[in-house]
């Protein structure tokens, strides 16, 4: 049980510095994808951690997106 634990604290760690994704963090954690989620809610880590310019852009794309829809 500890080692699976001290697996599951590299992963988020991982996961917290963007070296891992969702998925591959979730399936070394050995955990479906749900579980994982709510681990990573129990360690007070995001699941969708975007920077400022990241946040930005995706914005941009929504609206581009809204007009092409609207037009």
């Amino acid at each position: 049980m500890r080692k699976r634990q001290s697996q599951q604290l590299l992963v988020l760690r991982f996961y917290q510095e963007h070296l891992l994704s969702l998925g591959q963090a979730t399936r070394l954690a050995g955990l479906d994808r749900w579980a994982f989620i709510e681990l990573l809610g129990e360690n007070h880590i995001p699941v969708i951690d975007y920077s400022d310019e990241e946040l930005v852009s995706e914005f941009a794309m929504v609206d581009q997106l809204i007009v092409q829809l609207t037009a």
